[in-house]
């Protein structure tokens, strides 16, 4: 199965807040390692998305525009990251 196992979900802004997204990408950089700091990538509408990985497990840093959200997807418990 290729398709990635994402179990938790952390809400971070329900705005489209670029800070929170860089906030919360800063937290996550404070903990590499463990953490690895995976792709980056940009949509045209100004939507992005950050990865890490901690092993072979994937977290996601999302800001969309269309939702007007700012989210993190995670294969693993992320919570102790986020703080």
């Amino acid at each position: 199965d290729t398709m990635s196992e994402f179990k938790f979900d952390y809400n971070i802004s329900e705005t489209f807040d670029r800070e929170a997204f860089d906030a919360t990408c800063k937290k996550l950089d404070s903990h590499i390692p463990p953490l690895r700091k995976g792709e980056n990538i940009k949509e045209e509408d100004g939507s992005e998305m950050q990865f890490y990985y901690l092993d072979s497990k994937k977290l996601a840093v999302h800001i969309v525009d269309f939702l007007d959200l700012v989210y993190v997807t995670s294969e693993f418990d992320a919570s102790e990251y986020l703080k």
